[in-house]
């Protein structure tokens, strides 16, 4: 027998923009001090936000792989930005204000700006590959219903 089709039902705007701020709340708790990098209980959220994202649009939706990954990237992006925001707001000048700079100054500078745009392309890739994951897990869970 062959399984029914997809009912065509959509996952809402309001899902598929608030889901991803789960990842945000993960990221100020981290920036803030409230978890430790590590710590079981940074893991268990770690664990515990693509599963709600997997719960929440599998109520939604028969076809869950799109939204998910769409979440995962927007999750990572919104990361990413909020990590940005904090250095710009955390860091230190990126050479002396008042003299002539060095080059020493020079490769400073780019040290400190490399710091911050490989984290946050990694953020989105790791957004992107956990909505990927999330999605795949979800499709196998509907194609087993």
């Amino acid at each position: 027998m062959e399984k029914e089709k997809s009912t065509g039902r959509k996952v809402s705007l309001v899902w598929l923009f608030t889901l991803p701020l789960l990842g945000v709340v993960h990221r100020l708790f981290v920036l803030l001090g409230w978890l430790q990098m590590g710590s079981w209980l940074n893991f268990i959220m770690m664990l515990f936000i693509p599963v709600v994202w997997i719960y929440i649009i599998l109520q939604e939706t028969d076809e869950p792989f799109a939204p998910l990954f769409f979440i995962g990237f927007l999750s990572g992006l919104l990361v990413s930005i909020t990590e940005l925001i904090y250095w710009l707001i955390t860091r230190e000048p990126l050479g002396p204000a008042d003299t002539n700079w060095s080059l020493d100054d020079l490769l400073g500078a780019i040290n400190q700006l490399l710091l911050v745009i490989f984290p946050f392309i990694g953020h989105i890739m790791l957004g992107l590959l956990t909505g990927a994951i999330a999605g795949f897990i979800g499709k196998r869970i509907v194609e087993n219903r």
